[in-house]
C-alpha cells in the first residue's frame, strides 16, 4: 500500500509533506498497527541534536 492510502493523506498532502513529517506519520501509523519492529531506534533528542550540531557545524 502506498503511503497516502496508508495515512488516509491525499496525494497532494503526501507529496507536500516533509521527509520527517512522512516518517513520523509513518512510524505512528505502523506503531498502533503493531508492524513496528523492536528494535526501531528511539527518536533524537533535541540534546542529541545540538550535540551533533556543534560537532559537525560548517
Amino acid at each position: 500500500m502506498e503511503a497516502a492510502g496508508l495515512l488516509g493523506w491525499s496525494p497532494t498532502t503526501t507529496f507536500r509533506a516533509t521527509l520527517p513529517e512522512l516518517l513520523l506519520a509513518l512510524n505512528a501509523v505502523l506503531d498502533s498497527r503493531g508492524l513496528l519492529p523492536d528494535d526501531t531506534p528511539a527518536a533524537m533528542t533535541r540534546a542529541e541534536l545540538n550535540d551533533l550540531m556543534e560537532r559537525y557545524a560548517l
